[in-house]
């Protein structure tokens, strides 16, 4: 992929850009390489990271809980210890309400 890359760099002309693309997939073809395979993974992660991010933005917010994510665990998190010690304080920005 390098070579290819070195082998067309500073060519922008239509025909440098097909060269270099036909190149390209002729290498994804002897490999055995799918270069969209990439997209499935994040494709499969998105919707679990957008429903974490709002669970997370309307516990934050003080909003309505949505599932399992309530006051209480949340205060219950807030004075958890570990061997008698707090493993974490507070940050303001969590713990402030929001501007109204």
């Amino acid at each position: 992929m390098q070579a290819i890359q070195k082998k067309y760099k500073g060519k922008t002309d239509p025909e440098s850009r097909q060269a270099m693309t036909q190149e390209t997939m002729a290498l994804y073809k002897e490999t055995g390489t799918n270069p969209f395979a990439s997209c499935l993974p994040i494709l499969l992660q998105a919707p679990i990271f957008f429903a974490l991010f709002r669970v997370l933005n309307q516990h934050v917010r003080g909003a309505d809980p949505i599932g399992p994510l309530t006051r209480e665990p949340g205060a219950a998190g807030r004075r958890l210890q570990v061997f008698g010690l707090a493993p974490c304080r507070p940050r303001s920005w969590v713990t402030a309400a929001p501007p109204r």
